[in-house]
């Protein structure tokens, strides 16, 4: 029995209840920037710096921007905008040179040669005859 196996699957193991490891990094390591807030700052500094850091983690976790995490999107511009652009589609310009070509005349003889009228006649295909021989098949003994 075949069956058919789906390709291109992205699949991240759960490790952490139905958070992968990597979600489960991210998400503590925001748990932990609001707990040092909470401690370290005043609360309404604390409440504002905790909606930026949640709101960010839970976003970079489970959203994604056309099937791709937004890690890999920053990571991806981050590097176009450090690497050099290169243009090659960017050409000189060169002034067009016309030529006149002379050719010489053709004869006659040249475009139908002698010996092209001694291949003989293509013969005319006549009609199948493999329908009468099917009802002949099927209706005699």
């Amino acid at each position: 029995m075949e069956f058919t196996v789906p390709k291109f699957i992205e699949h991240e193991s759960k490790v952490i209840w139905f958070l992968s490891f990597r979600q489960f990094l991210i998400l503590a390591a925001a748990g932990l920037i609001c707990l040092a807030a909470f401690y370290k700052t005043p609360f309404w500094l604390f409440l504002i710096i905790s909606t930026f850091v949640g709101g960010g983690a839970v976003f970079i976790t489970f959203f994604k921007i056309h099937g791709r995490p937004p890690l890999v999107i920053l990571k991806d511009f981050l590097l176009f905008m450090i690497s050099p652009k290169v243009y090659m589609w960017k050409r000189k310009i060169t002034p067009v040179r016309i030529v006149a070509k002379t050719t010489p005349p053709v004869s006659s003889e040249e475009i139908f040669p002698p010996h092209y009228q001694q291949y003989p006649q293509q013969k005319k295909i006549k009609k199948s005859k493999l329908r009468s021989l099917s009802i002949k098949v099927e209706t005699t003994k």
